[in-house]
């Protein structure tokens, strides 16, 4: 991968450049993909990658308990669509994979309005 700063070709997958040690990738916290350091959104799964920093949000007046409940159930949501998705919408197999009962699954996805109505 050729560095965005110095151009040097760095072999493998290296998370920062072996000639001026400048970051090559960024790791997406939701699919562990490695991205350009300029990209905006995970190429693999759409997350943001240059979310607003928790310091600036509590200047907006959330408190830091807030912005970590926010965060948390953020992160929450895009993991059970990712499953969700990656079982075909078949939740029994979604619940599987996450660890968790399906009704556990269930209501997760009435809390993120994820349920599709019947009728």
């Amino acid at each position: 991968m050729e560095c965005p700063t110095c151009h040097f070709n760095n072999s493998g997958d290296l998370n920062f450049c072996v000639e001026c040690g400048n970051k090559l990738q960024i790791i997406c916290p939701i699919c562990c993909f490695g991205n350009s350091p300029n990209y905006k959104f995970c190429g693999k799964c759409g997350h943001d990658l240059k979310h607003l920093p928790i310091a600036v949000e509590s200047k907006l007046g959330r408190s830091l308990k807030d912005i970590i409940k926010s965060k948390t159930a953020e992160i929450e949501k895009q993991i059970i669509v990712k499953s969700l998705d990656d079982c075909g919408g078949n939740v029994s197999k979604a619940a599987s994979l996450l660890g968790i009962s399906r009704k556990g699954l269930q209501l997760k996805m009435i809390k993120y309005e994820l349920r599709k109505d019947k009728g």
